[in-house]
């Protein structure tokens, strides 16, 4: 456990976040997370993720108010595919779900790992919700990030570092 934000060290708004390394059950992804989440129950899933192509990986924080999924495609994805990889799912969003604002698509790169993201304001949940893909062992993975909108700036400032944590192991 570290912590990457201290409110008391940084006198600030922004709430302390101590992270923890999670490792993907098929060991090929490790990423930090906030201290406290785990992985979804299953009666939970099924209410709150009912698709027939559920997302492999559903955590969420101990009060149930935030959520991030991993879902691992078969579909070949090289670094250099990235930022077309993420305008089409931008695109699709901004097809299926229109009455969200959306943010620009973004491109972050880090340790050789690129992940394209964006924000979609689902504003009438009182939600904020993160798109992001990048490539795992020559493969497409999409996860996403969604919380509470009056936690924003906590969850805001914590999505660079999440980005940022990535690693292909």
């Amino acid at each position: 456990m570290k912590t990457i934000y201290d409110r008391e060290a940084q006198r600030s708004e922004q709430e302390s976040i101590c992270v923890f390394t999670w490792e993907s059950p098929d060991k090929q992804l490790m990423l930090e997370l906030p201290e406290g989440f785990h992985e979804m129950e299953k009666e939970r899933r099924e209410e709150n993720y009912p698709l027939f192509e559920r997302p492999e990986i559903i955590l969420e924080d101990e009060e149930e108010k935030v959520q991030l999924t991993l879902q691992f495609f078969d579909k070949p994805m090289k670094k250099e595919d990235t930022k077309e990889a993420v305008w089409q799912i931008y695109v699709l969003m901004k097809e299926f779900f229109m009455q969200y604002p959306k943010s620009p698509v973004y491109l972050n790169e880090n340790d050789g790992i690129p992940v394209g993201w964006f924000m979609m304001h689902m504003n009438n949940m009182g939600k904020e919700h993160m798109k992001a893909v990048f490539p795992i062992k020559g493969k497409m993975t999409l996860l996403t990030l969604t919380y509470p909108e009056k936690e924003s700036v906590k969850w805001r400032a914590f999505t660079g570092h999440l980005l940022a944590s990535i690693q292909e192991v």
